[in-house]
Formats: C-alpha cells, sequence, structure tokens
C-alpha cells in the first residue's frame, strides 16, 4: 500500500480526523522549517555529548543490561543525575567513545525534553502539539520523550508493537506517538511502518522476544505501508497502531525525535 502523506497544512481539518480514525495515522511533511530542523540536530548533539562528558566526569552512571534482556535493551545505557538516559546497541563500550563518536552509535535518548531550550519549545509547538488537539478534540499533554537513531550499519530492527504496551494507563486512552524525522528516513535506513487500521483491533498481547512485541504472524502485513519522510516530516499515530521499523543496512544513520501525549487529567 502507498503511504499518504501530505504537505504540512495550517490547520487540522476533519478530513484528516476521519483518515486518522480511519487509518490510525496521519503524516505530513515541512511540519518543521530547515531552521527549526538544525536546531533540533544541534540541541541533540549537545545533550548526548553532555551525557557522555558527565560519564567522563563521574556524574552519571554506566548501566549494563541486566541478565536475559533481549536485544534492543541488551546494550549498556548512561544515566544522568537528573533521570535522561541514553543507550547503545549491544557491545558498545561508551568509555571508549568520544561525545563525537557516542552521537553517531547511540540507539535511544529519553526524557531529555527538559535538558535543552530547543526541545522545550518542541514539546509545545503548534504544528505538534497543538495539532494533536485538533486531531484528537481535546487537550494533550506530555507523556513521555526519546530520540531515535539507527546508527549506519548497525541500527537494529524496531518489531511490531503497540505504544500502549508500555504504558500503565487505561486501554481506552487515546494516547498518540509524534515522530519527528531529523534525517530523510526511507525505506532503506529504517523508515517507520504502519498497520493501517490495526488501532481499531484494541490492544493485542505482547511477548518477551527480539523486543516487547506482537507476535508476528499476528499482524496484517496486507495493510503494512512504510512511510518515508524529508527532514522536518512528521508521523502523528494512534498509541494502539500496530507499527515497527527495519534494520537501517545504509551508510546513512536514521534520527527521529518521538514524543507521546495523552489527554489531560489521565
Amino acid at each position: 500500500m502507498s503511504p499518504t502523506v501530505e504537505s504540512c497544512p495550517d490547520q487540522i481539518t476533519d478530513l484528516h480526523r476521519s483518515r486518522f480514525a480511519e487509518l490510525g495515522y496521519v503524516a505530513f511533511e515541512n511540519v518543521l522549517s530547515g531552521d527549526e530542523i538544525g536546531a533540533a540536530r544541534t540541541a541533540l548533539s549537545e545533550v548526548t555529548h553532555s551525557l557522555i562528558k558527565q560519564l567522563e566526569e563521574g556524574k552519571a552512571q554506566l548501566r549494563q543490561a541486566p541478565a536475559g534482556a533481549t536485544r534492543n535493551y541488551a546494550g549498556p545505557r548512561v544515566v544522568a543525575e537528573q533521570g535522561c538516559a541514553i543507550h547503545f546497541e549491544s557491545g558498545i563500550d561508551p568509555h571508549a567513545l568520544s561525545p563525537q563518536e557516542a552521537e553517531i552509535r547511540f540507539r535511544k535518548l529519553h526524557d531529555y525534553d527538559q535538558s535543552h531550550p530547543v526541545f522545550q519549545g518542541l514539546v509545545q509547538h503548534d504544528r505538534i502539539r497543538g495539532f494533536l488537539g485538533q486531531l484528537i478534540g481535546q487537550e494533550m499533554i506530555l507523556k513521555a520523550t526519546m530520540a531515535l537513531s539507527k546508527p549506519p550499519f548497525i541500527g537494529s530492527e524496531k518489531p511490531w508493537h503497540q505504544d500502549c504496551a508500555f504504558f500503565n494507563i487505561p486501554h481506552d486512552t487515546p494516547v498518540v506517538g509524534v515522530w519527528i524525522a531529523l534525517d530523510k528516513a526511507t525505506a532503506s535506513n529504517g523508515a517507520m511502518h504502519v498497520i493501517t487500521g490495526s488501532h481499531r483491533n484494541g490492544p493485542e498481547e505482547h511477548f518477551k522476544r527480539r523486543d516487547w512485541q506482537i507476535c508476528d504472524t499476528e499482524i496484517d502485513v496486507a495493510n503494512d505501508v512504510v512511510v518515508p519522510l524529508e527532514p522536518g516530516g512528521v508521523l502523528f499515530w494512534h498509541g494502539l497502531t500496530h507499527h515497527g521499523s527495519p534494520p537501517n543496512g545504509t551508510e546513512f544513520r536514521r534520527r527521529a525525535l518521538q514524543f507521546h501525549y495523552r489527554p489531560h487529567g489521565v
């Protein structure tokens, strides 16, 4: 199936709302400007460099994965005192990396929204949080932040899953994920895949296999859509929509910011 991606509108319309209700996602190009993407890339570099420098200075902890951790959780992480953390692929020693190397090779950064003014602004952006309020029809507030990177050649798969399976919230809560491309996201370097309409089937049982995931045989692959995006493009998806991303087999890294929002009062 071909993805439904359009240039960023001035506001969310009834067509977008009906598309989101039917497909479980909407995607727009040019949501953020070139200057905004440049600022986000710089901010991400500054936060990752800071974490590695804190590790070198003994101000952050190096935590190894627990025994039996599945593939995507088998690597080490560096955790700062304020809770911001950076994760690496299995086999990488953060102590052996320069801040510049760590920026290229990290897998995930989380809880970083208060670590830089650029991110403090982006989570409240009119075309991000503002669009969500229009899309869902109620005020949405930030629940979680991650920055997701697939390093060249080693960026691993994220198996099929529903985001609500990671959150301790009522199943009927309309959690929405926002995925902001910082690099060109393609079918080859790990662009997001969604199973259209899958959110309408409700929560699925998840298993600890390669990740915390839906069983591969339970996925309706006939409705699999890959959503390539240019830098500044944004994917909004329902927390029950089945989605995942393949490994990065290219020489180009694929970075994205990911925010999750929940209704106010939940």
